[in-house]
């Protein structure tokens, strides 16, 4: 009995650690505008991706000059090799995390490598940060006006689609 309470309690330890990141990025595009903290899923809907439904449909919205798709473009280029490398590193870092949770790693391995999870995540947090810092420059006031009115928007309709997958 008392093997079944752990085994319990263990999985549901590594189904909320394993779903944290996903819960955390979330809350993150929600708030990446008015808190800096952008993300690669930003940068795809501005139309450097191939997201669906945003390939250039924010460049569209905000009716960027040609100076400023190159800008935002040059930008980009800029931070997305270093953004990808330390996405990559923060996803095997936490596929490692959740593997000594369900395992027999110690308290130490297992604090260890959550605060190097952590650490990756604080150092793409600023890299999104400063890309975001330098790509509001290139947008006129209007622009940042209309980019957070569209911003809202997203933020209302996802929430939309979220009250409705949760009725019965």
């Amino acid at each position: 009995m008392k093997n079944i309470i752990i085994a319990s309690l263990l999985s549901g330890l590594v189904c909320t650690v394993s779903t944290m990141p996903a819960m955390a990025q979330n809350q993150n595009l929600d708030l990446h505008w008015q808190s800096g903290d952008a993300s690669e899923q930003l940068l795809a809907q501005w139309g450097w991706g191939n997201k669906k439904g945003g390939q250039g449909q924010w460049m569209e919205s905000l009716d960027l000059t040609d100076s400023q798709k190159q800008q935002l473009e040059a930008i980009r280029q800029k931070y997305q090799g270093q953004m990808q490398s330390l996405s990559e590193q923060m996803r095997t870092s936490q596929n490692e995390l959740r593997t000594l949770m369900s395992g027999n790693g110690s308290d130490s391995e297992i604090r260890a490598k959550h605060n190097q999870v952590a650490n990756l995540r604080q150092q793409l947090g600023e890299l999104r940060f400063n890309s975001m810092l330098e790509s509001r420059q290139v947008l006129t006031p209007e622009q940042r006006q209309k980019f957070s009115e569209l911003m809202q928007e997203r933020r209302n309709s996802r929430q939309g689609r979220r009250g409705m997958g949760n009725q019965q």
